[in-house]
């Protein structure tokens, strides 16, 4: 993005924060130059301009979420696709996908749309210290098999572009360490047997999966190849046919009392890398018999479930915005990420708007007005939580800060 592009995303940007709805024609009457420049040149934009979406997911990682996050523990990382519905037949991208908000236990529902694979950073707020939040940081447009035949490009898994966004943050940030949860679709093998050197995952894991022991030293004078695996190990749900203890987790807002059992055993699709198996029975609820694995073998079982709780965060941040909206996702990162450079809002030349003010006749043509419901409720004003409320107040500038930058109150 060149300067002349960048000035109108400031505009745009001031905009969007004092824009009662987030349309663009708002945006522009907010900012107090609507007729003054034509309005075309702030949708062209979005339409024409050129935006690295990699550098400014990393952008907003640095300057907005690393100092929220505490430096001596991983970073946690939640991965999820999310489906966004559309209409036209010949939009790039589209496809036949499995729409889990339509579909049910019984019945399974295809929708016409597009397929984000998305990677969001998962966060406690210091307004709403009672919950986490996962904040988008990278994308993926996923092509099924037609889709990527009519627009000439090669078939690409979810996985595949699962591995690409993990190696394109962690390097990035090779002295951070970072621990992705994922569910079943990033949770296989080709995922599993490609993580970055500084990276972990925790995911589920199928009940019949065969488990093995370690591969037995080799004697001295022994010939042959090399064992890959030891002795076979109970699958999940032998082991929980076995004696397992009985606890109690904090976990999904309650209090679940649950029969689990773990053991250290390898994969047999990934046996070079030993896993923290863990397999565990709800006794209450309903829920089915579930196993989870996690790279982090040091963990408690206990650690490893209540860990990967945080990641149905990511579930709930995609339901607050309409399907049909996430795929303006990547474009509300270049607002996010300079808030924090913002000054105070009493201290901006857009705050003072003229009541009244004759909205322009090309209102019509806008940007979702729910855009801001795509990241969590990061404005004060419109918390997430009825417990967030009593907190609300405070300045969004004043939580984002780093503890070397200057007070904003004061410049």
């Amino acid at each position: 993005m060149g300067a002349p592009s960048f000035q109108l995303f400031l505009t745009i940007l001031a905009g969007w924060i004092f824009a009662p709805r987030r349309t663009i024609s708002d945006m522009l009457v907010a900012a107090g130059i609507a007729g003054i420049r034509h309005h075309a040149a702030y949708y062209r934009l979005f339409s024409s301009a050129r935006w690295s979406l990699d550098q400014l997911g990393l952008l907003v990682f640095r300057i907005l979420l690393l100092p929220l996050l505490d430096e001596a523990q991983p970073v946690k990382l939640a991965m999820d696709d999310v489906r966004a519905r559309k209409r036209g037949q010949k939009m790039f991208g589209t496809g036949m996908y499995y729409d889990p908000l339509l579909s049910t236990r019984k019945k399974a529902v295809v929708t016409w749309g597009h397929s984000w694979v998305v990677l969001a950073v998962v966060v406690r707020l210091p307004f709403c210290p009672g919950r986490v939040f996962s904040l988008p940081i990278l994308f993926r447009l996923y092509l099924n098999r037609n889709a990527a035949e009519r627009a000439r490009r090669k078939y690409r898994t979810q996985p595949e572009l699962a591995v690409e966004l993990l190696d394109l943050l962690c390097n990035a940030h090779p002295q951070r360490r970072f621990h992705v949860f994922a569910d079943t679709t990033y949770g296989g093998e080709s995922v599993l047997g490609s993580l970055p050197i500084n990276c972990d995952l925790t995911s589920r894991l199928p009940l019949n999966a065969r488990l093995y022991e370690a591969p037995a030293s080799r004697k001295p004078g022994q010939t042959g190849r090399p064992r890959k695996r030891g002795a076979q190990l109970p699958t999940p749900a032998q082991m929980l046919a076995q004696r397992a203890r009985r606890v109690t987790l904090a976990i999904y807002g309650r209090k679940d009392r649950v029969r689990l059992t773990e053991t250290v055993a390898h994969w047999y699709s990934v046996p070079n890398r030993p896993l923290k198996i863990v397999a565990v029975e709800p006794l209450i609820g309903g829920r089915p018999v579930q196993a989870f694995y996690s790279t982090r073998i040091e963990q408690s079982g206990e650690q490893v479930l209540v860990d990967y709780a945080g990641r149905w965060s990511i579930e709930i941040d995609q339901s607050w915005c309409a399907p049909r909206e996430m795929v303006y996702v990547p474009l509300l990162l270049g607002p996010v990420a300079a808030i924090r450079g913002l000054p105070a809002a009493a201290a901006s030349p857009y705050h003072g708007l003229v009541a009244g003010r004759r909205t322009p006749s090309w209102e019509h043509a806008v940007l979702p007005s729910r855009l801001v419901a795509a990241l969590p409720r990061l404005w004060p004003s419109r918390p997430a939580r009825a417990r967030c409320r009593a907190q609300r107040r405070q300045p969004l500038e004043l939580l984002l800060v780093g503890p070397d930058d200057p007070d904003p109150r004061r410049t």
